[in-house]
């Protein structure tokens, strides 16, 4: 029979660093394995006077009986209990996001770079970079910049919503 005391103290000891927070190391091992980072781009007359509006995102998606580890994630990339970005669930999937710029500058980014990805996530998660860098400096709010974060889009292996006949017609 399984003794679940023991298997619950295996894996807080497997994935947590001497100070109780998750190892960083465990972060990008999850982030690996079930993350994203996504570029939205999307149709606007409204927001923006290029017609176009760009966010980032970084997100984690996992089953929700894995709610509990999404919140210690949350907490690992933010100060105090709660941390920064959101948490969202539905019947079956747990996911969290951060989508405002400055925490996705001050707390994935550096994260990232001090313990970067190991599989071939670590090529999107550098377009991403570029892109996030763009937004930083206001680029995604010139025709140039947004020229550069589509660029960058579609060599992300041809993945999102807007094809090139969208970048070409800039």
């Amino acid at each position: 029979m399984l003794n679940f005391a023991k298997v619950f103290i295996f894996r807080h000891f497997s994935t947590s660093s001497d100070n109780g927070k998750l190892h960083p190391w465990f972060v990008t091992g999850l982030s690996d394995a079930e993350s994203c980072f996504n570029i939205s781009i999307s149709k606007s007359s409204k927001k923006s006077k290029l017609g176009w509006v760009v966010q980032a995102r970084f997100i984690i998606e996992l089953h929700k009986k894995d709610l509990a580890l999404l919140r210690e994630v949350q907490t690992f990339f933010g100060c105090g209990a709660q941390g920064i970005g959101t948490i969202t669930t539905t019947a079956k999937v747990a996911r969290f996001s951060i989508v405002g710029l400055n925490d996705i500058i001050n707390f994935v980014l550096p994260h990232f770079s001090n313990f970067p990805l190991q599989s071939e996530k670590l090529i999107d998660f550098e377009l991403w970079r570029a892109c996030v860098l763009i937004m930083a400096n206001k680029g995604h709010l010139t025709l140039e910049g947004l020229k550069q974060i589509f660029s960058l889009k579609s060599a992300d292996q041809g993945k999102g919503a807007h094809s090139i006949m969208d970048y070409q017609k800039l």
